[in-house]
């Protein structure tokens, strides 16, 4: 009976987790009443606006020192702020600058309150960036509290700044000052660059406005009241002197309104730029001024579609929380730029553009959650300027939306790239794709293996996840994930049925997989090393160590001791060394290829408090001092790797820990509150061992299987999977845990599709199998298989309850 009512309770869930997605996804929001000089974000996939929560815009970012806030669509910034200033006269009140009370985000849009007690009245300001437009709308809402009418006078102002992004020098693009005039036929107000045809406008839907402008810097500009665009060459003969003075023209659009008494008035400003022709950007602000609310409801659509996708209910509601934002934060750093390509940047405000690494993590992320379409598009974005930029298989670090390159990339990138698009192909079945790609694949095998592994020892050099001075080197990370990149080419190989080529990689990974498990395995310490070599190649190490940290004494002097240990050996001495203890150690144990012992054992010697803090493994146990969303993440999926979900989700709830530290509604990507304040691969540590731990699902559309090897966290009696994506179809699954044994539920797929259970054979239970009890399991390794065509209800019961 217990089971029945599990069986009952799942379906219940399942259907409560539909209805609950259903209601509007306005009902997903965060606010921030406390300290708001922290930054946000709103984004779409064509324009993003970065400021203060307390509505101001102060210097943001170093790659632009200063300026990687404000408002842009890249490659370009448009306006380096803007603001709404109240006045009454009639009361001789003045309020210039407004400060916020409350900031709240949505996943698809933010807003401020602004109470201005002097006037009896409140100020709700909402910011929405359209998903696909090159366009903002600013619309306030004025609330009138008092019993009487209130006439006041608004100003709406900003600061215009033309610019090219980070690195965008390499690709050609030079700054000019910027020119602004005011079209009065068309009640817009108009700016470009000098150099470029670049273009902002602005414009409103309040009455009877009257534009101005003034300058902001000490360079003059042209006519603002001139309704036609300046002649670049005369512009730039006549008043360009230094090619690289920049202003910053101020715009402003006044108007006056009368609220009466207990009512609210509603006006807006729209903002629209191009980097191609003043017809794009006034074409995109006519767009929105024209169609705010149906864009709006559009993008309201698009996040509660999202939100259905791959949904869960848990039992650990902040968690679920967590898992909906972190979907939603990674969608806001989805970048359109048609000239370059669509795909997910890195973090927002100081990398958004395209990183190898970055989405190697975060795809893995996406694909769990059935983002399927975006994440083939980064694969193709990231292929196409690894073949532009290197030609030779090699995948590049560092896209910026210029189209430059800033790294022609780290040595493991090109193998975490391989096993991406290997998972892409397992979740999708897109056999055309991996054909796609499979080419390229093979190229970077071969950089990997001939060109990147000049001793031969099959450990490619060069640098990998840790940016560290002098860790130019055989790294493991490198090793591991070229490890695994060989075993996916060998898939890849027998698919195209290159049967030499699938024996040649398949005999590499085994030499590699176990080479590494033996020459960077250190039982001293109970961990992996963080590079092998030669006693010269790590003293160059430490060399670059003691550089990068002289100004930390405690932590240089570590690594002077380190150099007099190291310069103990023969130069030409082989090892393992651990000189950083860097988080990627655990790269043998994310990816399963540690012999369980040595996993454990490391596993056990990471949590000690010197390897560890309350946000998970520090990023080098050698300093002690930051801690990432990544690192802990990779460890989370270490500990679900050997079954150890409770560890796992310990780890993952550090991450959890940090929501709402910086921007209502976002995780920030150094754990607890610094560094990017939203970042792609957060997605990594929260949803792959939810999906693929928690709920087990090991996919293979190619073949149409479902594998599942659950693992069922201590307290966690009932939870959810719905609407979960895999090929061409999708699929819902409950879990009903109690004393007397658990019960898997999935349904969904037709009988084309094969599902398989894998789960841990236990003496004192029996198996059910759609009802029916296993007589005479299939047992591997200690382990039980079921299987059942299309749905499976599968129940494991203690024989003496």
């Amino acid at each position: 009976m217990k089971n029945i009512v599990c069986l009952l309770v799942g379906a219940a869930f399942l259907l409560g987790c539909e209805q609950e997605k259903e209601s509007s996804v306005s009902l997903f929001k965060e606010s921030n009443v406390g300290d708001l000089a922290k930054p946000y974000v709103a984004a779409g996939n064509r324009m993003y606006c970065v400021g203060f929560q307390d509505g101001s815009f102060p210097p943001m970012g170093d790659h632009v020192k200063g300026e990687m806030g404000g408002v842009w669509t890249q490659p370009i910034k448009l306006l380096d702020q803007f603001e709404l200033a109240v006045a009454a006269p009639e009361k001789n009140i003045h309020l210039d600058h407004l400060k916020a009370s409350r900031f709240t985000t949505f996943p698809h849009q933010v807003q401020w309150v602004y109470v201005l007690d002097s006037l009896q009245a409140d100020v709700v300001c909402t910011l929405f960036v359209p998903e696909k437009e090159r366009s903002l709308q600013v619309k306030y809402d004025i609330v009138n509290r008092g019993s009487e009418a209130l006439n006041l006078q608004l100003t709406f102002s900003g600061k215009v700044d033309l610019r090219a992004g980070f690195f965008s020098e390499q690709a050609g693009l030079q700054n000019a000052p910027d020119s602004l005039w005011i079209d009065q036929e068309k009640g817009q107000i108009v700016a470009r660059d000098l150099r470029n045809n670049w273009f902002v406008v602005v414009s409103t839907d309040a009455e009877n406005s009257q534009y101005s402008s003034t300058k902001s810097d000490k360079k003059e500009f042209l006519n603002p009241n001139q309704t036609t665009v300046p002649n670049l060459e005369t512009a730039q003969a006549s008043r360009v002197e230094d090619s690289n003075a920049v202003y910053n023209p101020v715009f402003r659009i006044e108007n006056t309104l009368q609220i009466p008494a207990s009512q609210k008035v509603t006006q807006s400003y729209y903002i629209a730029g191009s980097d191609l022709s003043l017809e794009e950007a006034e074409a995109a602000n006519l767009t929105l001024r024209t169609n705010a609310g149906r864009l709006l409801a559009d993008k309201e659509t698009h996040y509660a579609d999202l939100s259905k996708r791959s949904c869960l209910s848990l039992p650990d509601k902040k968690l679920e929380t967590v898992y909906n934002w972190v979907r939603f934060n990674t969608e806001w750093l989805l970048l359109d730029v048609p000239a370059i390509g669509k795909g997910f940047g890195a973090g927002f405000a100081h990398y958004i553009w395209w990183f190898g690494t970055d989405n190697s993590y975060a795809l893995q992320g996406l694909l769990a959650t059935g983002d399927f379409e975006n994440t083939k598009s980064t694969l193709r974005l990231l292929k196409k300027y690894s073949e532009k930029c290197n030609g030779n298989g090699r995948v590049i670090h560092e896209i910026v939306p210029s189209g430059a390159i800033v790294n022609p990339g780290n040595t493991q990138e090109t193998a975490h790239f391989i096993t991406a698009v290997w998972n892409t192909y397992l979740w999708t079945g897109d056999r055309d794709f991996l054909a796609e790609f499979y080419p390229f694949i093979k190229q970077g095998l071969n950089w990997l293996m001939v060109e990147k592994d000049t001793n031969k020892n099959l450990f490619p050099e060069g640098y990998g996840i840790t940016e560290i001075k002098g860790l130019n080197a055989e790294l493991i990370d490198v090793a591991v994930y070229t490890q695994q990149a060989l075993e996916a080419g060998s898939k890849m190989a027998e698919i195209f049925e290159e049967t030499s080529l699938q024996k040649e990689y398949q005999h590499l990974a085994d030499q590699l997989k176990a080479k590494i498990n033996t020459a960077f395995w250190d039982e001293r310490t109970s961990l992996y090393c963080d590079f092998y070599g030669t006693a010269k190649d790590a003293l160059q190490v430490v060399d670059g160590a003691i550089d990068q940290f002289k100004q930390n004494p405690e932590t240089k002097k570590f690594y002077e001791d380190l150099k007099t240990y190291f310069a103990s050996f023969a130069p030409d001495y082989e090892h393992g060394w651990s000189t950083n203890r860097n988080w990627v150690i655990n790269t043998p144990i994310e990816t399963g290829i540690a012999p369980e012992k040595q996993a454990i054992m490391a596993l056990e010697r990471m949590e000690k408090n010197d390897m560890t803090s309350q946000w998970g493994p520090y990023l080098s146990a050698v300093n002690k001092e930051h801690n990432m969303t990544i690192s802990t993440g990779v460890q989370a999926v270490a500990e679900a790797r050997y079954n150890r979900i409770d560890r796992a989700l310990m780890h993952v709830n550090q991450i959890a820990n940090t929501f709402n530290q910086v921007m209502p509604g976002s995780i920030a990507e150094m754990m607890p509150d610094y560094g990017c304040f939203c970042q792609e691969w957060t997605i990594y540590g929260v949803a792959v061992p939810l999906i693929q731990y928690v709920f087990g699902i090991k996919p293979n559309a190619p073949e149409k299987e479902l594998l599942l090897q659950p693992q069922c966290p201590t307290g966690w009696d009932r939870y959810t999977l719905t609407n979960q994506r895999i090929g061409d179809s999708q699929f819902d699954m409950a879990v009903c845990s109690s004393d007397s044994g658990v019960t898997y539920q999935v349904n969904g797929l037709d009988s084309s599709w094969t599902v398989k259970f894998r789960l841990p054979f236990l003496r004192t239970s029996d198996y059910w199998l759609n009802g029916k009890k296993v007589e005479n399991p299939s047992l591997v390794d200690g382990w039980i298989w079921l299987e059942s065509k299309g749905q499976a209800t599968v129940q494991v019961t203690d024989k003496y309850e």
